[in-house]
Formats: C-alpha cells, sequence, structure tokens
C-alpha cells in the first residue's frame, strides 16, 4: 500500500506488515529483495504507514500509529543519503495520515483527525478530519481548513501542494441534496490559510484525486480504473464536470483492470499507481496519445461498418466496441515473511471429542497437538506424547472444531491506519471463530490486515475475503462494469491479484452478467458468491449457472424441486438467519430474549459505545411472528437432502453473534414449530461445511491428524444443549492455546491480551454513564 517511487526512480517505498519497505529497481524491474526504511527497535515500536519521498530522494516522511502512545510524522533518510536516525517531525501527538512534501521540499502537508481515539471513540465516529502543513524540519503544524469523509473506501483524505507552493489542493464531497443524488465530488483548492476556496473540477463517484505537480494534469480512479484529465488553468463559476465516458472536459482512461494509490513522478510526466504487489508506472503524454490513436481508429471501424451496412440495407446499430488502453510498465515486488508457528507440544487430557469427522463422538480422549497442527487423537493416556508436552486437564469438557463464520463482516469500512489489537478480531477469537470468510470488505485494508494476522502481527481468526464486491450499481465508486466475458475475466483476476479465493457478485442486474462471472471463476480456478437478495430465481438460476455458493435465505421455504436442484449443485447455502429476510430479523429475537448488555465477557472485548446503542433499544415482538424458524426448517431441507449448507452470522454482533446464529440454525425461537437442524447437524454446517464452502477441508474444520489445530473447549456438551457452544474454557487457534474469557495466552506463552485504545477511556467512564 501507498507505493511511492523516489526522483529518479531508483527505489520504490511502500508498506507491508505495517512497516515502511524500500525495493530497489533495475532496468524497470525490482532487484533483490525489499528493506525496511527504519532498523528494528526494542518493545513494541509503532505501526509505520504511507511512505512519501521528497522531491530531491534524500528523505522519506511517513506516520506512525501505536495504540498507546497514539501517531506521529516521521522522516528518515533514503536509500544512499545517508545512515542517520529517523527524525519525529511532529510534537503533538495525535491520528495524521498522508504526508506529501511541497515542491522545493521545504514543507510538508499532512491530515490530521479530530482525536476521537483520546475520547475513546471508534475510526467510524470520525466525522472530519484537518488538513495541515509543518515544515520539513519539524515543529508546530499549522491548521489550513477541515474537509468532511468522502464516500469512498479510502478512510483519510488527501491534500496536494500547488505548484508555487502557495495553494493546497483536496477533495470536497458535494452534500447531496437528496438522498438519491449520485455522489459528486469538487477538486478545490486554498491559501495555506485556509481563504479563498477555489472550485476547479467536478467529479463523479471517485477514489483518489491527484493534481499533477506541474499544475497541468488530474490523475483518479474510479471503478478500481486509472484515468487522467486536463486541469483547466483559469477558474470559472460552475467547474467543468468529468465524465468517466462523456464530459465538459477530455478524460482519457489509463487502466482496464486497476489502480489505487495513484501518484506522480519526474515533477508531473509519469503516473504510478499500484495493483496488489505490482507497481506500475505510464508516461502520461505518449499514454493519451495511444487512447486518441485507439478512438481514432475505432471511428474509422465504425465508419467502415456503418457504409458496409447502408449498402446491405441493414440496420445502422454497430457494436460498441471497448477501446484498449495503453501498456503500463510494472514492476512486482516480492516481500515474504514467515509464519509463525509454536514449538513444541501440547495435550488436552480426557475431553469428549465432537471431531466433525462423520457424527464421530470420543469420549475420554486425548488431543496431541505438535506445533500447529493435530499429532494424535486418542483414548485418554494411551496415545503417544511427547516428552516435554505441556498437559492442560479438559476432564468433563468438550472439545469442538474451531467455528467458521463464512459470512463475517468485520470490515464495513476502510480505515489504512490498522489499530495493534482489533477489537473485531479478539472479539470473534475469543467465542472461539478461528476462522471468517467476509464477503464484502475494502480490498486495500482486508488482505493487508489479513497478513498482518498470518505473520502474527495481529491477534485475529484466520481472516478470508472476496474483497470489494463486484457491484451491479452504477453510481457506485465500485461498480464492476461488465459487457462481456472478458469484462468479467478482468474483474476476477483483479480480485485474485489481491488475494481472494472467493469473489462475491453483488447485485449484476442480468442474468448472462452473472454467468461471465462464473464462466471467469471457472477458468482462473476461484471459489464464487453472491447476494441472493432474496430473490428465488436468482438463487436458483445460480446454482445452475456453477456458483458455489450464494448468500442470504431463499425467501420462501423450498419445495422438493429447489431442494433436489440445490442438491445436486452442491451449492452452498449460507442463511444468515439473523438478517434472514420474509419477517422480522432473528436477531431482533436474541436482544429481546438474552441480555448481552451485561455480560461481563461481551463488554471486555466489544466496546461500550458499540454495544450500548444495539443492547438498550429494541422493538418488541411476539415469538410466533419471527419468521427465521420458518427459514431455519428449510436449512434443514436442504441439509437432510443432499445440500451444503455453512454458517454465516453477517457481523450483527461480533463473537457472539456467531452463537446466535447457530443456535437459530439448531431450534431457538422455533416455538410451537418444529426444530430445524439437531445440534450436531449445526455444529457440521458451522465447521467442517463452511471449512467446504471455503475449500478448507484438508487443513480445517474438523479435528483429525494432520489438521490445523483449531479448537475450543467447552465446559458443557454442545450436543445436549447446543447454547454450550458459547461456554468456552480455552479456545487454540494454530496450535496456540488461550484462556476464552479474557485471551490470555497460556500456550507456548504466557502473555495478557494488549489493551485496547478505548479501553482506558471507558474504565475512566462514571458508572451511571452505563
Amino acid at each position: 500500500r501507498w507505493p511511492n517511487q523516489s526522483s529518479d526512480g531508483k527505489w520504490i517505498a511502500f508498506d507491508a506488515f505495517g512497516r515502511v519497505h524500500l525495493q530497489e529497481v533495475a532496468g524497470g524491474q525490482a532487484s533483490g529483495a525489499p528493506k525496511r526504511l527504519t532498523p528494528d527497535a526494542a518493545g513494541a515500536p509503532p505501526r509505520e504507514y504511507a511512505p512519501a519521498f521528497s522531491p530531491d530522494g534524500k528523505w522519506i516522511a511517513y506516520v506512525t500509529w501505536s495504540d498507546a502512545d497514539g501517531g506521529a510524522v516521521w522522516k528518515a533518510p533514503a536509500p544512499g543519503a545517508g545512515t542517520g536516525a529517523p527524525v519525529r517531525l511532529t510534537k503533538v501527538t495525535g491520528h495524521y495520515a498522508n504526508p506529501v512534501w511541497s515542491p522545493k521540499g521545504d514543507r510538508i502537508v499532512v491530515i490530521r483527525g479530530s482525536g476521537l481515539e483520546l475520547r475513546g471513540q471508534q475510526p467510524e465516529e470520525e466525522e472530519y478530519f484537518e488538513i495541515r502543513w509543518l515544515d520539513a524540519g519539524g515543529g508546530e503544524t499549522h491548521y489550513v481548513t477541515s474537509v468532511k469523509l468522502a464516500d469512498t473506501f479510502k478512510f483519510h483524505p488527501q491534500a496536494f501542494w500547488s505548484m508555487d507552493a502557495t495553494r493546497i489542493y483536496f477533495r470536497d464531497p458535494v452534500e447531496p441534496e437528496k438522498p438519491t443524488d449520485p455522489p459528486k465530488n469538487l477538486l478545490v483548492s486554498v491559501r495555506l490559510d485556509g481563504t479563498d476556496k477555489k472550485k476547479h473540477l467536478q467529479f463523479p463517484a471517485v477514489g483518489d484525486v491527484v493534481p499533477s505537480p506541474d499544475g497541468q494534469w488530474v490523475v483518479f480512479t474510479s471503478r478500481d480504473n486509472v484515468y487522467v484529465t486536463a486541469l483547466p488553468p483559469i477558474q470559472v463559476a460552475v467547474p467543468p464536470e468529468v465524465g468517466l465516458k462523456e464530459g465538459a472536459v477530455p478524460v482519457w482512461r489509463l487502466s482496464d483492470q486497476a489502480g489505487g494509490y495513484v501518484g506522480w513522478a519526474d515533477g508531473g510526466k509519469t503516473i504510478t499507481w499500484g495493483l496488489a504487489n505490482d507497481f506500475h508506472r505510464l508516461t502520461v503524454t505518449s499514454a493519451i496519445q495511444f487512447v486518441e490513436e485507439q478512438k481514432r481508429k475505432a471511428e474509422a471501424k465504425k465508419r467502415t461498418e456503418r457504409e458496409t451496412a447502408k449498402k446491405a440495407g441493414a440496420k445502422d446499430e454497430p457494436d460498441e466496441e471497448e477501446l484498449r488502453v495503453p501498456r503500463s510498465e510494472k514492476i512486482t515486488i516480492r516481500l515474504s515473511v514467515p509464519r509463525p508457528v509454536p514449538e513444541g507440544a501440547v495435550v488436552l487430557s480426557g475431553a469428549r471429542v465432537v471431531s466433525m469427522k462423520g457424527e464421530e463422538v470420543l469420549e475420554n480422549a486425548d488431543v496431541v497437538i505438535s506445533g500447529n497442527r493435530i499429532a494424535a487423537i486418542g483414548p485418554a493416556g494411551k496415545v503417544t506424547v511427547p516428552a516435554n508436552a505441556r498437559r492442560f486437564d479438559a476432564s468433563g469438557k468438550t472439545i469442538i472444531p474451531g467455528l467458521i463464520d463464512t459470512h463475517a463482516h468485520l470490515h464495513y469500512s476502510g480505515f489504512e491506519l490498522f489499530p495493534e489489537t482489533k477489537w473485531e478480531y479478539a472479539a470473534n477469537l475469543a467465542y472461539g471463530v478461528t476462522t471468517v470468510y467476509d464477503p464484502s470488505a475494502p480490498s486495500l485494508d482486508v488482505f493487508a490486515q489479513a497478513e498482518m494476522v498470518e505473520a502474527g502481527l495481529m491477534l485475529g481468526p484466520r481472516v478470508y475475503s472476496s474483497g470489494d464486491v463486484l457491484y451491479g450499481g452504477q453510481q457506485a465508486d465500485i461498480f464492476a462494469e461488465v459487457n462481456d466475458q472478458d469484462d468479467a475475466r478482468r474483474q476476477v483476476r483483479r480480485m485474485k491479484a489481491y488475494g481472494a479465493r472467493m469473489i462475491k457478485v453483488y447485485q449484476q442486474p442480468r442474468r448472462e452478467q452473472r454467468v461471465w462471472f462464473a464462466e471467469a471463476c471457472r477458468e482462473l480456478k476461484m471459489l464464487l458468491t453472491a447476494e441472493g437478495a432474496g430473490e428465488m430465481h436468482t438463487d436458483l438460476t445460480m446454482a445452475i449457472d456453477g456458483y458455489t455458493a450464494f448468500e442470504h435465505a431463499l425467501p420462501v421455504e423450498p419445495r422438493e424441486d429447489y431442494v433436489k436442484l440445490l442438491a445436486a449443485s452442491k451449492t452452498h447455502y449460507t442463511p444468515t438467519l439473523l438478517v434472514s429476510y420474509g419477517g422480522p430479523w432473528g436477531e431482533l429475537y436474541f436482544w429481546q430474549t438474552a441480555n448481552p448488555h451485561d455480560d461481563p465477557k461481551l463488554n471486555r472485548f466489544v466496546p461500550h459505545r458499540t454495544l450500548d446503542p444495539l443492547a438498550r433499544r429494541h422493538p418488541w415482538i411476539t415469538p410466533e411472528e419471527y419468521h427465521f424458524p420458518t427459514v431455519a426448517r428449510g436449512v434443514a431441507k436442504v441439509l437432510r437432502g443432499g445440500g451444503n449448507v455453512s454458517l454465516g452470522a453477517h457481523g450483527q454482533l461480533q463473537g457472539l453473534g456467531v452463537h446466535w446464529e447457530l443456535w437459530a440454525m439448531a431450534g431457538e425461537g422455533a416455538i410451537g414449530k418444529p426444530a430445524a437442524l439437531t445440534p450436531m447437524e449445526a455444529l457440521r454446517a458451522a465447521t467442517i461445511l463452511a471449512a467446504d464452502k471455503i475449500g478448507f477441508t484438508p487443513d480445517l474444520g474438523s479435528i483429525e491428524v494432520g489438521k490445523l489445530a483449531d479448537l475450543i473447549v467447552l465446559d458443557g456438551n454442545p450436543l445436549e444443549d447446543i447454547k454450550n457452544t458459547a461456554k468456552a474454557k480455552w479456545v487454540m487457534k494454530n496450535g496456540e492455546l488461550y484462556d476464552a474469557a479474557t485471551l490470555r495466552q497460556e500456550w507456548p506463552h504466557e502473555r495478557p491480551l494488549p489493551a485496547f485504545f478505548w479501553r482506558e477511556q471507558e474504565e475512566a467512564a462514571a458508572p451511571a454513564a452505563r
């Protein structure tokens, strides 16, 4: 993320694993392995983000964030400019992002938050950011203006210098006059004191908007593509409107598959951008010449087609041909870090083991874990145990595989700067959720955080995701335009490059478009799910067309022929009963009948500001009016008819919500009605079948020798009472054992859960406020 090129083009700075790295470039290719900008420090150094080379190539500015100490703006010597220590530039701790150097390199403009972390608030509560500048040598920051959050997956705004460094450019979201208005954004500029605001261009839904250092161009992103337009030399009363295909000013599309973190190099002659681990460079004038030549060729072809059609007496309706885009120079960066594996062995002894290997239940068994995998399972005292193994007494307890939430929303917004301890991850792990699949998440955030979990740099379940959904809504920045099979292939390749294993198609309106995605996923060996949207014909045609899964409840209880179709297709059905279609949502039943607000464990992991408004006020509904038990009976029909069913809790309540979904599948709330799944069936939907949906049955979903050691040790037997799934004593993920009540690690090290940044403010709050 934040790939940034040095002035001589010999180095690329970027962020990965919460650290700024440097990649040397020679002959247009990456040379050698990336290296760290800053040396390892004792203790827990703050995370580093948003690197930016100075114009002379001697310094790299960046920002830091620490849950305990907040953030700052720093600079460090660039390669070849010395070996001095990093220099802190800001005196006041805060939430900083996106530093940009002035053309002469004597000043830096930066984004600063409102200080919500100091108020114990969550990032999604941020309402504005401040644009500030400071001298490149450090010191006080100077306020320029405030800017609202934009309707985009990029959380932080960006600010840029004018060529003479007397003005600051930034994107300014336009307040809609009515809710149905499409999103619009202005490129504006102000003086360094925030006065004399000028409007330069108006854009539709966009991501980045970056003026060139020479003041001639503006590069911007929309729908994951890169576009460039001219920056008007003079201001007019009404700013020209920029369109993606037509508008008041010329626009040239420069990519057909990617575009994020766009920037400029060579003083405004070269456009740069990133996609996953690829860095792209493109000379702006040659790119525009290429696009214009393609337009001339297309027009000539259309004229020939019209003349041919006219002579033949045919109707003048030539097909619109998609213009090719210029070929960019691509530099692939490869950075690898080891996955941590615990050293030694551990034994969980004397437990009941519900293995999910069929309906196998082992009484009084030992489970031996070596490293991060299950080494042996068998009768207590009769299994070979390594001599140095640590033993944990699990007699009288029940061990089940770690739960897998295959519709887990943990990343609704992209925050770019990550907390060191993410409460959504911690809450799920504490409740035994060891793997999640998020079917709609900002690509630039979710895959980076998933990598940090895999590298042991962030505590949480295994995180998999679709990334950005392939959305059919034309007004959104994430609109995935699909007019033919090639378009679908490009979209799927893009998401595969980010790291998605299963993509999600979201409300693509025509069946042929959905079929194109199915074909592309088959070709590229990708799993495929989609938004069911409560439309039975859409769900059934997706099963026919080869989708491996679909999300949300069937709108009516399935008949026998529906069940046979889903069984034959093996399409995974994830009903999300907590938000089930057709009646009051299932989550309302649990808010109504439970008391999660006063649950000590839930309050330990979920911020009170988040839990309080959810738990205090909700509608009261008579129990017989809930619809989710009817949906659950339909789920049972599909499973018993030979189909695949998997659990998905939709992020309604992190951690405990997965258990609510599990209990709903097993018949909770079915007052006066037949129950749905048996406890064993519901557990299979939350473990081995869920692993099958996301393609991980060789490693996850059951307690078998050779599989990854993800499991839960329960104080009760869930086969007798499904609600015992929430009574966890220990949670093990990847061979590491945690106390379920506190997430204190008990094996292979003994250490407490790091504090959340908001915990101190919550503990200081008056008890009456709760």
